[in-house]
């Protein structure tokens, strides 16, 4: 099994993408086209079965493929429930003309960052509610039949929670957003940042009382785009952004603190006295806390003894 090879697979098809081979939509009772197969999802009301190989370099990937996907037992069985895609990445596809396409839904599905092979749960309109790494012990259609069946109510529950939040308003909407964002799998939830990033304008006086969680994942995200632009004042000053709108918990603010500080100690002994600064405000807005006690305390006496030794020099 490969371990993230895949990112460099697929980021070579991008970029060696011709033209002219023609692709079948569908292999074997696969589709191999995603949006494809996502159009008869929604007409059939089923969800997706995204299965991601790289074949001819992997070799887990074709007998997985093999010996348990393509049986009548497995598709007749899964196909109740699924419309089944895959996309392989083998080095043979490299002049093939929906590569580029394909490519680009591994990368959005986060696949690249998975092992191959690969399968993603993916529900009709597109949300993630399930993956499954590969696991040598299951060996049998059955077993993999088995292991599919425990994402069932995952599936059922992200289903009934997109209808609310469609019919929903204002704090209950805001609720069932959060309440989501909770059910998909972590690796998945960067998905979500959009419809996330809503709900301060869904529910505007936080009757929700979650607005705050969503303004540290805004700033932390607004941060590390002002770091990779080398912007590390930018970072610090979007960390600080929502300090002060009223929303944010004292353990909230603690921690965006605390990461500016950090922020303000990458800028060099010039920036010693804002570390200290704004390590102290992170201390004081909750004491008593894990962070204060285990890292923040340590910390801020560090600085302080090199202050001191600085000024008696």
């Amino acid at each position: 099994m490969k371990k993230l090879n895949t990112m460099l697979v697929i980021f070579t098809a991008l970029i060696l993408m011709t033209t002219t081979v023609a692709c079948k939509e569908t292999r074997n009772g696969w589709q191999s086209n995603y949006a494809t197969a996502k159009a008869l999802a929604e007409a059939q009301g089923k969800n997706i079965f995204l299965f991601v190989s790289g074949e001819d370099w992997d070799t887990y990937s074709t007998n997985l493929r093999t010996t348990i996907f393509e049986t009548e037992e497995f598709m007749s069985e899964v196909e109740k429930d699924y419309v089944l895609v895959h996309l392989d990445f083998s080095n043979s596809r490299n002049e093939d003309q929906f590569m580029q396409e394909d490519a680009q839904v591994a990368m959005d599905f986060n696949a690249t960052t998975m092992s191959l092979p690969a399968v993603i749960l993916i529900t009709n309109d597109g949300y993630v509610f399930g993956t499954i790494d590969f696991d040598e012990t299951v060996t049998t259609p059955n077993q993999y039949i088995e292991v599919l069946k425990t994402h069932n109510e995952k599936a059922k529950t992200v289903s009934e929670l997109l209808e609310k939040i469609e019919k929903a308003e204002g704090a209950k909407k805001a609720k069932l957003i959060d309440t989501l964002v909770e059910t998909v799998p972590q690796s998945h939830r960067y998905l979500l940042t959009e419809l996330a990033m809503t709900i301060p304008y869904i529910d505007p006086t936080n009757e929700s009382g979650i607005i705050g969680k969503y303004q540290v994942q805004e700033a932390y995200s607004n941060a590390i785009q002002s770091i990779y632009m080398g912007d590390v004042q930018g970072a610090i000053n979007a960390l600080l952004a929502p300090v002060d709108d009223g929303f944010l918990s004292s353990e909230e603010k603690q921690e965006l603190y605390y990461q500016a500080a950090y922020f303000y100690s990458m800028q060099g002994e010039e920036t010693i006295p804002q570390v200290v600064e704004y390590l102290q405000k992170a201390y004081d807005e909750a004491p008593d806390s894990e962070l204060s006690q285990n890292s923040i305390m340590e910390t801020l006496e560090m600085y302080k003894q090199v202050i001191s030794s600085e000024q008696e020099s």
